[in-house]
């Protein structure tokens, strides 16, 4: 199921070559100028306002947002023009989870980002920053699922993509400040990942308090149980 695709996920059947739009060095001065606090997410990554369809080339590389929300570094594998849409193959995940991502909707656009923008940012966001991977695991936050995840699922209310969900951190991921989570709608649940410097996607349950930015314990209710293992 789609619900633990990430996790099911095989590696392998790497691919190279190509080139980077606009790569992100973690030491170039613009990169750090971008990486100074959190964002909405079409601020910093307006799609194809960066990468314009027009523009990519097969073998480009650059970061793509999977099914499951995740950012991964991924290659141009194909570019139908016919029907606007790019063959994405992510860096060292087998074939079988190559995907047709079309380019027309502008929530499919958000999607694309230069490589390395997200899929290697680290966590900038005052309440997020401060916090061990141990306690941010333990965390109850709100979330709000991209646009596109309810076009994926038909049987979820679309009038509800703008709802905040109470969601537990099941894991964090080891490259980047992007997170798993585990959110429950009705009574099933599913796992979707997002950045934790996504303003418009994920904030603490309870506001850190005037003076309190810097995170800590306070900042975030404790794990509730989600039946998450």
């Amino acid at each position: 199921s789609d619900e633990d695709e990430d996790d099911d996920r095989g590696g392998g059947d790497d691919a190279d070559g190509g080139r980077d739009i606009d790569h992100v060095d973690a030491n170039n001065d613009l990169a750090s100028q971008r990486s100074r606090g959190p964002f909405h997410i079409h601020d910093l990554y307006g799609g194809f306002q960066r990468i314009d369809f027009e523009d990519l080339c097969v073998l480009d590389h650059i970061d793509h947002r999977d099914n499951v929300g995740r950012f991964a570094a991924a290659i141009v594998n194909d570019i139908d023009y016919e029907q606007n849409r790019v063959h994405i193959k992510y860096v060292g995940w087998q074939s079988k989870w190559d995907i047709w991502c079309p380019v027309t909707q502008m929530y499919n656009r958000t999607r694309f980002c230069r490589a390395g923008e997200i899929s290697t940012r680290a966590i900038h966001r005052a309440e997020f920053q401060h916090l061990t991977e141990r306690e941010l695991k333990q965390m109850t936050v709100q979330c709000r699922l991209a646009k596109y995840w309810y076009k994926n699922h038909a049987d979820v209310d679309q009038n509800t993509s703008e709802q905040w969900r109470d969601a537990v951190i099941k894991r964090i991921d080891r490259d980047s400040g992007q997170c798993q989570l585990v959110i429950k709608i009705a009574n099933k649940q599913y796992l979707w990942w997002t950045h934790l410097d996504f303003e418009d996607e994920v904030k603490c349950k309870i506001p850190p308090a005037p003076g309190n930015e810097g995170g800590g314990g306070g900042t975030a209710v404790p794990h509730q149980n989600l039946n998450t293992s």
